[in-house]
């Protein structure tokens, strides 16, 4: 009796260890900072501060507003609600993607279990998607979530769907089937790589590979409540945009099917696919950053590279009868590959998160033979070698590649350290690595110019990011940052303005940028500094009013051209969008200051001080200092420091 109930527990007991595993070898992320696109869609996105105007997300106003990815209204909405409930807890968010990786493992499952999949094979399964490799950048950069989410309600919708044939009541299927379409529809809300999803369910129901598959009716029930998402999708995106991309037409540079066109990049996409495979199978080559580039289909790597997706594709398709298994694997990763295999321009070619959902059917077939490779080997040796030594093997090669990947994202310096020698030829790399060479340079709070030694060493990157691709804003950014470590407001205003010119969206920092450096320029330059900021600040509010930074730079522009009030109101809002910045505290203090209302800002100053220790030990300082010496020549009475306010009365 005990060892039956032992054996019926098995495949639960294995699918818990699969699952702990799938969780386990991502415990070294909790530790890791923020990093890539987190500044953008995460540290500086003031919308996710204004939960009260969510609304805005589903109108053309998002656009307008330059909401980031409101082309992503899932993935905004719980961006909102996990930065209402976490704030800039890094540790959280880390476990967050860590879950919601957990979380796809298990829909999976269920999705392949409602396809009468064996519990030895789904169990293996998990063991191979929850440790492979290629997955470290997709759960270890909280960003790249809309991966992981579209990833749990794309296969939850697949799970429920699949189980619409084997409803008998018509109320149970109809909300069945209601439910695949919503969790489709929050899943392409997500991302656009959730689309093909339904192509992918209506493949596994065809080919059947465990058991009989459900009737052509059912299969077009099934496919329709899937399909509801991707074509909400179109409509959403078209309605933002007026295409379907987001990413706009041949004005957008960052897509590199603008610059050489669409066959050149198609072309390439063969090699790139192929090497996915590798990577998927066998973890080497994988990288934070890859360089985009054409390709000729008359280039030898090309022809052999289309030559052996035809051989997989045509091999798929024979095995249709005696091994529906490869014919799920090959041809349910080509279908999860469409939405990012670039015949839509993307701006980024080639990212090993691109595979996070496609590598699900290719996993299939991998547990399928590795469980294979154990029966014949646990037959060749009478049964003294368990048939889980070739997946315990896998596990563990993958496992450890996957430890070593996902060390690259502890932190940005060594990610575009990492980036700029894994692909050297990188603008992006070059000129990002350059940046972080120069806020180490220019060290935290010194007032003097950073060591010549190391500006020469900036200096290099950008020439080297520039030389790369002239075409970029990324490398104008750089000689425009370095320009303003020296003070050389002339050539900073010129590669501000530069990068102005050749970017696409996200220009919020470079305005901001433009604006304070105009207040700097010399007479001879300009006539008018003071109005040329005010342009560009106008400007820049009207087309990112959910920009802190633009905000604090205008509170600091007005401050410097006496105008208190508005410089207060600007601070104030500034701080509303983005309550974790120190300097802005700093600055409505400085403020308070200068207008001589020390109670207000011996309020500021207690009431932040919290915050305020973030900032470096010279500014901390010196604010002290100036609250204490405000407090010696104008001492309020205690009633004027009860009764005052502070600077930011509205913001926590």
């Amino acid at each position: 009796m005990l060892h039956r109930d032992t054996t019926a527990r098995l495949p639960e007991a294995l699918a818990l260890v699969a699952l702990l595993l799938s969780a386990v070898v991502y415990v070294p992320t909790l530790a890791f900072k923020f990093v890539y696109d987190d500044g953008w869609t995460l540290l500086a996105n003031g919308f996710l501060r204004v939960p009260e105007q969510l609304m805005v997300l589903f109108s053309s106003d998002a656009v307008r507003q330059n909401v980031p990815d409101a082309f992503r209204p899932t993935l905004v909405v719980f961006d909102v609600l996990t930065y209402q409930g976490f704030g800039l807890d890094a540790f959280a968010h880390h476990a967050t993607s860590v879950s919601l990786h957990v979380c796809a493992c298990v829909a999976f499952e269920r999705w392949l279990a409602s396809l009468g999949a064996p519990w030895k094979l789904r169990v293996a399964w998990m063991a191979c998607f929850g440790v492979l490799a290629i997955h470290a950048e997709a759960v270890a950069v909280v960003s790249f979530r809309e991966d992981l989410l579209a990833a749990v309600f794309g296969f939850a919708a697949l799970a429920l769907a699949g189980r619409i044939g084997a409803a008998t009541s018509l109320h149970i299927r109809s909300a069945r089937g209601l439910g695949a379409a919503m969790l489709s529809i929050l899943a392409c809300g997500a991302k656009a790589s959730a689309a093909a999803l339904p192509l992918v369910g209506l493949l596994a129901w065809t080919v059947s590979p465990w058991q009989r598959g459900p009737r052509w009716r059912d299969r077009c029930v099934m496919f329709v409540a899937m399909a509801v998402g991707p074509v909400l999708l179109a409509w959403h995106t078209f309605h933002l945009y007026g295409d379907l991309t987001p990413y706009g037409g041949a004005e957008n540079l960052r897509v590199y099917a603008s610059r050489v066109g669409l066959g050149p990049v198609l072309a390439a996409s063969a090699r790139i696919h192929v090497a996915y495979l590798q990577q998927i199978a066998v973890p080497f080559g994988l990288g934070p950053e890859y360089v985009d580039a054409g390709a000729s289909t008359s280039d030898p790597v090309i022809m052999l590279a289309i030559a052996a997706l035809v051989v997989l594709f045509a091999t798929a398709l024979a095995c249709t009868r005696m091994l529906p298994v490869v014919t799920l694997a090959v041809l349910g990763w080509m279908l999860a590959c469409v939405p990012t295999s670039n015949w839509i321009g993307v701006p980024n070619m080639r990212a090993d998160r691109f595979m996070y959902i496609a590598s699900a059917p290719v996993c299939i077939g991998l547990a399928a033979a590795l469980l294979r490779i154990g029966e014949l080997l646990q037959r060749a040796t009478a049964k003294r070698v368990s048939m889980f030594v070739p997946l315990l093997a896998f596990v563990i090669v993958q496992g450890s590649a996957l430890q070593a990947t996902v060390r690259t994202y502890r932190n940005d310096a060594t990610l575009w350290e990492v980036a700029s020698q894994f692909a050297p030829d990188s603008a992006r790399a070059q000129a990002l690595r350059g940046l972080m060479l120069l806020s180490a340079a220019q060290g935290a709070g010194r007032a003097e110019l950073p060591d010549p030694e190391a500006l020469s060493l900036v200096r290099a990157r950008c020439e080297r990011a520039e030389q790369l691709d002239p075409e970029y804003e990324l490398p104008q950014l750089c000689f425009a940052r370095l320009a303003v470590s020296q003070r050389d407001w002339v050539n900073a205003y010129e590669r501000f303005s530069r990068a102005y010119a050749l970017s696409y969206d996200r220009t919020d920092r470079i305005r901001a940028a433009l604006a304070q450096v105009a207040m700097d320029l010399p007479l001879a330059f300009t006539s008018a500094p003071e109005r040329l900021a005010l342009d560009h600040l106008r400007a820049g509010l009207e087309a990112y009013p959910y920009s802190s930074e633009l905000h604090a730079v205008a509170g600091r522009i007005f401050h410097q051209m006496g105008d208190p009030q508005r410089a207060l109101q600007y601070y104030r809002r500034a701080r509303k969008l983005r309550p974790e910045r120190w300097e802005i505290v700093a600055s409505g203090l400085e403020l308070a200051l200068d207008l001589g209302h020390a109670a207000a800002a011996q309020r500021t100053w207690a009431d932040h001080w919290p915050l305020l220790l973030a900032a470096d030990a010279p500014t901390r300082g010196a604010l002290g200092r100036m609250v204490a010496d405000a407090s010696h020549l104008f001492p309020p009475t205690v009633l004027e420091y009860l009764l005052t306010a502070g600077a930011f009365p509205d913001v926590p």
